[in-house]
């Protein structure tokens, strides 16, 4: 007698956490189905954040790459000038000289280290804080653009319980200064 009690007991339990497990189940799949999230990004931070690191990277980049440039410009120029002083000529009241072979090369070895030193003083001079600046902006906001065109109001459903449950999250982008960087939003209603 007191077996059967133990096992009326046992079962009852067991048919009782079925039912209780049902019922959290049904509750579960009802606020999933009827629940969403938003999750609300600010990219204003963001958006200073990149600023600054494609300026950064700009500045500590863009010398390197003049560097290297400087090193081409001789050999560049040189092709270009080589043979342009091969005819050289002085002409006077109409009658035509040719210039001494020594002359002409000095000339066109002049002519080739100015055109080499203007060069690279131009590029000693360029702006690269200014250029960092500028292009560290560009990639920022070409940066924050593509989020923006490819995440904002998009919606991703992950799914629970082997798809009985799912819950719909919103990416929202948002730029204004001063709000919370990420916030979660509870949506009752759906998306």
């Amino acid at each position: 007698m007191a077996a059967k009690k133990r096992l009326t007991a046992f079962f009852g339990g067991v048919l009782a956490g079925i039912l209780i497990s049902l019922v959290i189940m049904t509750g579960l799949v009802y606020l999933g189905s009827k629940q969403a999230v938003v999750v609300r990004i600010n990219t204003n931070l963001l958006a200073d954040t990149l600023e600054g690191s494609a300026q950064y990277l700009v500045e500590s980049s863009i010398p390197i790459y003049l560097d290297d440039v400087k090193g081409n410009v001789p050999d560049v120029i040189g092709s270009r000038v080589e043979q342009q002083f091969d005819d050289a000529q002085l002409t006077m009241g109409g009658v035509s000289f040719s210039l001494p072979q020594e002359f002409v090369y000095q000339l066109e070895t002049n002519y080739q280290e100015s055109l080499v030193q203007s060069l690279n003083e131009l590029l000693d001079t360029m702006p690269v804080e200014a250029l960092s600046d500028e292009l560290g902006e560009e990639i920022s906001g070409a940066v924050i653009n593509s989020l923006y065109s490819e995440f904002n109001h998009k919606i991703f459903e992950f799914e629970f319980l082997w798809g009985l449950i799912t819950l719909p999250v919103q990416i929202e982008l948002i730029d204004i200064p001063g709000e919370d960087d990420v916030k979660l939003i509870f949506a009752p209603n759906g998306i």
